[in-house]
């Protein structure tokens, strides 16, 4: 048997067999002491992957709890009246970015542009346009008269048929100052 000595300020004599590391390995205490090292370390990497997972869903959650949903409606009576209306149907506020109305391949920046372009020698009646303008706010469930005009019965299937033929485009962030696009036809 071979002995060793470590000294210290009082001199402490410390004996260790050699025989005695693989006693004390091959021990019940030991084997159990080691596994439960192990079983708390594996919890712990899994614990850690899961918070991660949860913490991404609740930040999604979060961000679908206040997304806007922007949609178009129309409004037409038989009064020879239509109006165009944007709604916010989600639960979040939209800051408009930008607006781009597309018909029959011509591009305007916002409705007065499309009247003056495309309805004004219709004999049509403009009651409002609202100017959208940048970074304006739509908060939820609020909807906005955009346009509102009257027009002689004889230029109904004409109108129509314009609109028709005619996307808005509107880009727009959410709270979250994520971008996102509505790309509607006016006329279904």
């Amino acid at each position: 048997m071979d002995m060793f000595t470590i000294e210290f300020e009082k001199p402490i004599k410390v004996a260790i067999e050699q025989d005695s590391f693989m006693q004390w390995i091959t021990s019940p205490n030991t084997i159990l002491a080691l596994l439960a090292i192990l079983i708390s370390i594996i919890t712990l990497i899994i614990s850690i992957k899961y918070t991660s997972k949860t913490i991404k869903i609740a930040e999604r959650h979060n961000k679908l709890s206040v997304e806007p949903l922007l949609n178009f409606n129309i409004n037409s009576s038989e009064k020879n009246s239509m109006s165009i209306i944007l709604g916010n149907y989600g639960l979040g506020s939209a800051k408009i970015k930008s607006m781009l109305i597309i018909c029959n391949g011509s591009h305007f920046k916002n409705l007065e542009s499309f009247y003056d372009g495309i309805l004004k020698n219709m004999n049509i009646k403009v009651e409002k346009i609202m100017l959208i303008g940048e970074l304006e706010v739509i908060s939820s469930n609020v909807n906005m008269e955009l346009f509102n005009f009257k027009y002689d019965s004889f230029y109904r299937e004409k109108i129509i048929s314009i609109l028709k033929n005619t996307n808005i485009k509107i880009s727009y962030l959410t709270m979250y100052d994520e971008t996102r696009e509505i790309n509607c036809r006016i006329w279904v």
